[in-house]
């Protein structure tokens, strides 16, 4: 099998006089990125570079930056300028980067996260050195090609780090699943510490296709990219598409160029798939799942209009089966926490020895222990039922409410109680959420709204900070001694 470095390389050769990507308004071919990337790949040599942060918007030095590490064998870290300067900090000291890639524009906002680092800062003149001779080094199946960091309860994220031998498997199931050609034109929505952006290149670009980068002008009207660019492939959190749906852009037969679209990141409705495709008539619908410590997606269901909705549970879409050289443990309950084993899974956290100790399960496989609940039909079709922790999606990203609860309580002056809570609901069943809503006691009234908000910004990423909190005189508990989560939905208006 080859690595993903060599995947592509090979694609590179293959299709470099075909469009490559279009950002920012611009078309670049294969060859056209190839060489931009190529002097990123000296400068990493001559630094003798090893472990390398992005901290750039999404621009063609961004993807320029993260070939460039990828053909230069290093190990690839997305920084995120939305989050806090305090989560920057610790992915980049937790992962222990040596390198960041940056441009001009960024570079100042990045020497107030961290001080001393090798930069790398990109610009026009950057690319019009004179490139050296490169002789590519050699990628192994083992070695770690890339860590992203998920949240966590005490604060502090979880860096994930995954091997080329997880993303070549992954590589090469998606890729059975869709039959990718030269001639497609991608989407391209998310962010770059999302583990979906990364399957977005690596199946655009392993299959010779264009990847299109939306910029803010389509932000808030995606319909309208999907039409002027004609776009044939589609991946988004299924928010999004419910977004679009409240803003009324799923009019009937307004995406007739699609022909693969999938989702993932979150629940998925029935109700969203059936309203995706009255606009998009001529698609194919896959529902993706998988954390980030599984690579990308481990588990897909296709939607087939005679027996899908049937297939459903509570208007929720199933999960599906799990690929190929990947295991699922066996239980004889009927709502169970999902285990998986297998070649696209992770072997564990970095620098957090107590914390692998707990997700593993040792038996004749390591099954990793997701937290999902879930269960199974006899068409051996799996459903999503939620979290055995209170771990919850907003916008596809996954949010600890402790984590946001605990930097709360750092503000206020008291020990009294803090709850944080997803709203509103995307969904029947409460398996994702728009935003957030933070619930204090009156007492708590001594420091402002706006005070609060302003100081959690320091401290958490923006996806993570509540859009209202709400006053209440006291917590209501149920028979067990515990918060009445339902009474405090019912106090949101």
């Amino acid at each position: 099998m080859n690595t993903p470095q060599k995947i592509l390389l090979k694609s590179f050769k293959e299709y470099r006089n075909k469009n490559a990507i279009h950002v920012n308004g611009k078309f670049y071919k294969y060859k056209d990125i190839f060489k931009m990337s190529l002097r990123v790949v000296a400068d990493l040599k001559k630094k003798n570079s090893n472990i390398v942060g992005i901290f750039n918007d999404k621009n063609v030095y961004c993807y320029v930056s993260i070939l460039g590490v990828f053909f230069s064998n290093n190990i690839f870290v997305p920084l995120n300028k939305n989050f806090s300067n305090q989560k920057n900090k610790h992915m980049i000291e937790t992962s222990g980067i040596d390198t960041i890639i940056t441009d001009i524009k960024n570079k100042n906002l990045l020497k107030k996260i961290i001080k001393k680092n090798n930069y790398i800062t990109l610009s026009p003149s950057f690319f019009k050195k004179k490139i050296i001779d490169i002789k590519f080094s050699q990628s192994n199946l083992n070695d770690v090609c890339y860590i992203l960091f998920t949240s966590g309860s005490s604060g502090n994220p979880k860096g994930v780090p995954i091997k080329n031998k997880n993303l070549s498997n992954y590589i090469k199931n998606i890729k059975k699943r869709f039959k990718y050609s030269y001639k497609d034109k991608f989407s391209n929505n998310f962010e770059i510490t999302f583990d979906l952006f990364l399957h977005d290149l690596f199946t655009c670009w392993s299959s010779g296709a264009c990847l299109y980068v939306p910029d803010k002008n389509y932000f808030f009207n995606p319909s309208l990219f999907i039409k002027k660019h004609k776009l044939t492939c589609w991946f988004s959190v299924p928010s999004l598409v419910y977004n679009m749906m409240k803003a009324k852009q799923l009019k009937k037969n307004n995406f007739l160029s699609l022909k693969y679209s999938a989702f993932c990141g979150e629940a998925l409705s029935e109700n969203i798939v059936k309203k995706w495709l009255t606009s998009s008539p001529n698609t194919v619908i896959d529902n993706l799942y998988g954390p980030t410590e599984t690579t990308i997606s481990i588990m897909a269901y296709r939607w087939k209009n005679l027996c899908s909705s049937k297939q459903s549970k509570n208007g929720i879409v199933s999960i599906g089966k799990i690929f190929p050289e990947n295991l699922i443990k066996f239980s004889k309950k009927k709502i169970f926490e999902l285990l998986i084993s297998g070649k696209q899974v992770f072997e564990g956290y970095l620098n957090n020895k107590n914390k692998n100790l707990e997700i593993f399960h040792n038996s004749n496989h390591n099954y990793y222990k997701t937290g999902d609940l879930v269960s199974k039909d006899r068409h051996g079709n799996f459903f999503y039922h939620g979290r055995k922790d209170r771990q919850i999606k907003v916008g596809g990203y996954r949010i600890e409410p402790q984590e946001v609860e605990n930097a709360i309580k750092k503000l206020i002056p008291s020990e009294e109680n803090v709850v944080v809570l997803g709203y509103p609901k995307l969904n029947l069943n409460q398996l994702s959420y728009d935003s957030l809503v933070a619930f204090l006691t009156c007492s708590q009234k001594k420091i402002s709204d706006n005070k609060i908000l302003n100081n959690l910004r320091k401290s958490l990423s923006d996806y993570q900070i509540p859009k209202k909190l709400i006053r209440i005189k006291n917590f209501k508990f149920n028979s067990n001694g515990k918060i009445d989560y339902n009474d405090l939905h019912k106090k949101i208006r």
